[in-house]
C-alpha cells in the first residue's frame, strides 16, 4: 500500500516530504526486512526536486505514539501541510484542493482540518466544491500548526464533564457522545492503540469545523488481514476515488452543514444494522453447526456402544 500512496505523492511532486516510519514489531517474523525495504524504496525513488526529512524508529512505538509523534515533529518545522497514512490513496486533485484551502484558511480559527474523504459524495450533492461539518475523516487530510500543536491523545480532559459539555454544544448527539467517551477511554487505558478518537473529540471541544469535499478523493486500500485496525473490508472502503473540478466554488457562509450530518448518520446506521444482522446470522449458523456436531457425536457413540 505504501508504494501506491508514494506513487501518488510522486506525481504531485511536493518540494518537501516528511516520512515517519515506525519500527518493526518484534513478534512479527520478517517485518524488519519489510520496513527496511519500504524505507529504501522511498529514499531511492524521489526523482524530482524535493527535500526529504526522515523520522525513523528502531523500535515499534505503536500506532498512537508513532503517528502523534510524527505529527508533532512535522509541525515543529511547518505551519501547514497534508498528512497521508500508508493506506490512504489520494486522487491528484486532492493535493491541489488541500494546497488552495490550506492557504485560504490559514488564519481562520473556525476551521480545524481539511478532509479528502467523503463517504456520501455520491448520495449527497452540493453546488459548491466543499462544505463545512462538525466532524470529518482523517483518511487523507490536512491541517495547520495552530491546530495540531495543542493535541494530546492521552489527555484525560477529553472525557471530562467540561469537555463533554463543549462537545454537546457543538452539536454532538447523545449516541455520539457515548461513543466518543467509550472510545477515548479505551485509548487512555491502553486497550486500543489509536489516536483518531482523541483527535475527533479535540476538534469538537475546540469547535473546529472540518472541510468536506463534494467529491471523494481518498480510497482506503489498507483493509485486509495484515492491517492494524481495518482487518475486514466494509462499505467505508468502497467509494470511488474521484477528481474535483477547478476553479473551486467556495461556500458563501462558514457554517456547519447539518443536512450532510443527518444523511451521513443515517448511512452509518444502515451499515451498523447490516453488520449486526450478519453477526446474528453467523451466531445462528454456529449454533446450528454445534447442534449437528453434538447430534453426530451422540449417534457415533450410540453405534459404537451397540457394536461392542
Amino acid at each position: 500500500t505504501t508504494r501506491l500512496v508514494f506513487q501518488a505523492i510522486r506525481r504531485a511532486r511536493p518540494l518537501r516530504l516528511y516520512v515517519v516510519s515506525d519500527g518493526a514489531r518484534s513478534e512479527h517474523f520478517g517485518e524488519s526486512e519489510v520496513v527496511d525495504s519500504v524505507r529504501r524504496y522511498i529514499e531511492t525513488n524521489i526523482d524530482w526536486p524535493c527535500t526529504l526529512y526522515k523520522k525513523y524508529s528502531d523500535v515499534n512505538a505503536g500506532c498512537m505514539a508513532s503517528v502523534t509523534a510524527g505529527i508533532s515533529w512535522f509541525f515543529e518545522n511547518e505551519e501547514l501541510g497534508i498528512i497521508l497514512e500508508d493506506d490512504c490513496l489520494p486522487s491528484q486533485s486532492f493535493f491541489l484542493f488541500c494546497d488552495e484551502l490550506l492557504k485560504k484558511y490559514i488564519n481562520d480559527t473556525r476551521i480545524g482540518q481539511i478532509s479528502g474523504y467523503n463517504y456520501i459524495a455520491n448520495t449527497y450533492n452540493i453546488k459548491e466544491s466543499y462544505l463545512y461539518a462538525t466532524s470529518g475523516s482523517i483518511w487523507g487530510w490536512a491541517t495547520w500548526g495552530r491546530v495540531a500543536r495543542g493535541f494530546n491523545p492521552m489527555d484525560s480532559y477529553l472525557v471530562s464533564k467540561e469537555a463533554i459539555s463543549k462537545i454537546q454544544e457543538f452539536g454532538a448527539t447523545s449516541d455520539e457522545i457515548k461513543h466518543i467517551v467509550k472510545s477515548i477511554n479505551t485509548v487512555i487505558t491502553g486497550d486500543v492503540d489509536t489516536w483518531d478518537y482523541s483527535w475527533s473529540a479535540y476538534m469538537r471541544i475546540n469547535k473546529y469545523l472540518t472541510i468536506i469535499p463534494c467529491k471523494n478523493m481518498i480510497r482506503n486500500i489498507g483493509f485486509g488481514p495484515n492491517a492494524t485496525h481495518t482487518k475486514i473490508s466494509n462499505s467505508y472502503s468502497i467509494p470511488s476515488c474521484d477528481e474535483i473540478e477547478f476553479p473551486l466554488i467556495h461556500p458563501l457562509h462558514v457554517t456547519a452543514n447539518h443536512a450532510y450530518k443527518t444523511v451521513l448518520i443515517n448511512e452509518i446506521k444502515k451499515i451498523s444494522g447490516h453488520k449486526k444482522c450478519m453477526q446474528r446470522i453467523k451466531y445462528k449458523i454456529k449454533q446450528i453447526v454445534s447442534k449437528i456436531l453434538t447430534t453426530m457425536q451422540k449417534a457415533i457413540s450410540w453405534q459404537m456402544s451397540n457394536s461392542i
